[in-house]
C-alpha cells in the first residue's frame, strides 16, 4: 500500500511562489505527521499524468499545491472512463495568483492551515463539469472542478499576470 496521500506539485505556479513555498509546505506537513509522497509537475499536461499514475499506484487521496491550472490537470487525471471514484479524495493547498475556488469551497489562505486540514476527514462534494471543444481540427474533451471561465478571464489573469 502506498503511502497515504499523494502530493502534485507545480512549482512556477504563482509565478514561481509555489516552488519558493515548497519547503516550508514539507515541514509543515511533517509537523502534522501526515504520511505523504510528492512529485513536482515539469510542464504542462504533467499534473494530469501524474494523478492518473497516482490512482494506478492506488492512492485515494491526492493534493493539488498550485494554482487552478494544477487544480484542472489534477482533475482531468482523476477523471477515468467519464467518472471518478467516489472513495477518491481531491485535495488543495493554494499557491497560485486566483483564489476563486479555495474560497468557493472553504479552504482556508493560509497553506499551513490548509495541510492541518489534510489530517482531519471533513470531505464535501464539488461538481464535475464537462466540455467537449474542436481546436486545429481535432475533437477533445475537459473536466472542469465546480466552474469554468472561457475567454474573458483567461483574458484577465493574463493581463494581470503582466501587470
Amino acid at each position: 500500500m502506498p503511502t497515504e496521500i499523494e502530493l502534485i506539485v507545480n512549482p512556477v505556479a504563482g509565478a514561481g511562489a509555489v516552488g519558493k513555498k515548497w519547503p516550508r509546505i514539507q515541514k509543515a506537513l511533517w509537523k502534522e505527521r501526515l504520511d505523504f509522497a510528492a512529485d513536482l509537475t515539469e510542464g504542462v499536461g504533467h499534473a494530469t499524468e501524474l494523478a492518473r499514475q497516482a490512482l494506478a499506484d492506488g492512492y485515494k487521496t491526492l493534493v493539488a499545491f498550485g494554482g487552478h491550472g494544477t487544480i484542472n490537470e489534477v482533475v482531468n487525471g482523476l477523471v477515468v472512463e467519464g467518472r471518478v471514484d467516489p472513495e477518491v479524495v481531491l485535495g488543495v493547498i493554494p499557491g497560485g495568483a486566483g483564489e476563486d475556488f479555495r474560497r468557493t469551497i472553504g479552504i482556508p489562505a493560509d497553506c499551513r492551515e490548509a495541510c492541518r486540514r489534510l489530517k482531519g476527514h471533513e470531505t464535501g462534494l464539488i461538481d464535475l463539469g464537462q466540455t467537449e471543444y474542436t481546436m486545429e481540427g481535432r475533437q477533445g474533451r475537459r473536466y472542469f472542478a465546480n466552474f469554468a471561465g472561457l475567454g474573458f478571464d483567461a483574458a484577465v489573469v493574463e493581463r494581470t499576470r503582466r501587470s
